[in-house]
């Protein structure tokens, strides 16, 4: 289960003094060194009937539907760039609970 307070921040790129990860960039905060290797980390999912399940989703602060919502928001959950087709890749993926839903952690590295 993640926290939605630390969740929203961490892919808002901001560090509030109570959350467990630090100030930096996404490398830095991942605790990966200095490297070629790029990375990015999203949280997917499909909240309503339909959809894939791979939608990159979004918090939202300030509309009707506060929280996690599918197709705009405040914060858009992915950091780093995309990921290259045209490159190998792996991926980690993990099934976590946001806001009272299942939802996908993708952590992707090329």
């Amino acid at each position: 289960m993640l926290d939605s307070y630390c969740t929203e921040a961490f892919f808002a790129e901001e560090s509030p003094s109570d959350c467990r990860f630090s100030d930096g960039s996404l490398r830095t905060q991942l605790g990966l060194g200095p490297g070629n290797q790029q990375v990015n980390v999203s949280l997917r999912g499909n909240l309503t009937a339909s959809g894939d399940g791979q939608e990159v989703l979004y918090w939202d602060t300030t509309g009707d539907d506060t929280g996690l919502v599918e197709s705009s928001g405040d914060t858009h959950l992915t950091r780093g760039d995309p990921v290259p087709t045209s490159r190998p890749s792996v991926t980690s993926v993990r099934v976590v609970t946001l806001d009272g839903e299942d939802v996908t952690l993708f952590v992707e590295m090329w």
